[in-house]
């Protein structure tokens, strides 16, 4: 299911938007370099560029949000989950 917060995000109860199937989990690897690089394990995912799967206007966009995230010198895994609307 996914849901939206009804006011203050992890203070709020839950409303329920639409019911979803996941159709795959992908593991996602990223890394913040010592020389302040940021490298992803994925550039595409199914032909699409990851910054446009993970909304993102562009690449620049994506390292400089993940370059605030993950220390320099620091690796992390996250996983992108693929998933359709269930009445589809």
């Amino acid at each position: 299911m996914l849901y939206n917060w009804s006011g203050a995000a992890y203070r709020s109860p839950q409303i329920d938007v639409a019911e979803i199937v996941v159709e795959e989990v992908l593991e996602l690897e990223v890394t913040h370099d010592p020389d302040g690089g940021v490298v992803f394990s994925r550039a595409h995912i199914d032909g699409k560029p990851i910054h446009q799967c993970e909304g993102f206007d562009d690449a620049g966009q994506m390292q400089d949000w993940f370059s605030k995230v993950v220390k320099v010198g620091e690796s992390t895994s996250l996983h992108l989950m693929r998933f359709r609307l269930a009445n589809v």
